[in-house]
């Protein structure tokens, strides 16, 4: 009931911050996660849920034409690739992981987080070499 709530949410608007996104994504599983993404594009919204953009042009050509951009289609692709990694949290543990403060529960990193994460360091050749890695996945 809870996690059909969240996506029922989530398909009709987009979810404001990443910390909340990455709580979210501890209770999906990957069919969650698609199915969601798979909505929100038959709702003329980008598939990212962190986008709050609006598609006007729905021709369903190929997964990529479920985003805004290019950009979108790289972040959730790279959500989707570690949600395979770790298995997603039961409602409960969920629940306790939340009141015991853990702002991560899905130990997951967002490709904006990464990208940021990157440009302090200034480590432009890290940044490409983790690009080729994740587009060979």
């Amino acid at each position: 009931m809870l996690i059909s709530t969240i996506m029922s949410q989530l398909i009709q608007s987009y979810c404001i911050d990443s910390r909340t996104f990455k709580c979210i994504l501890a209770i999906l599983n990957i069919l969650d996660y698609e199915t969601l993404l798979r909505e929100r594009y038959i709702n003329h919204r980008c598939g990212y849920p962190l986008c709050s953009k609006i598609i006007t042009n729905n021709s369903c050509t190929n997964n990529l034409s479920y985003y805004c951009d290019d950009y979108h289609f790289d972040c959730s692709q790279f959500v989707l690739t570690q949600m395979g990694q770790y298995p997603r949290c039961n409602v409960e543990q969920w629940k306790r992981l939340l009141t015991q403060g853990e702002d991560n529960p899905a130990r997951l990193i967002l490709f904006d987080e990464l990208l940021q994460d990157k440009v302090v360091e200034r480590d432009i050749d890290s940044l490409t070499t983790d690009m080729n890695i994740f587009r060979l996945m």
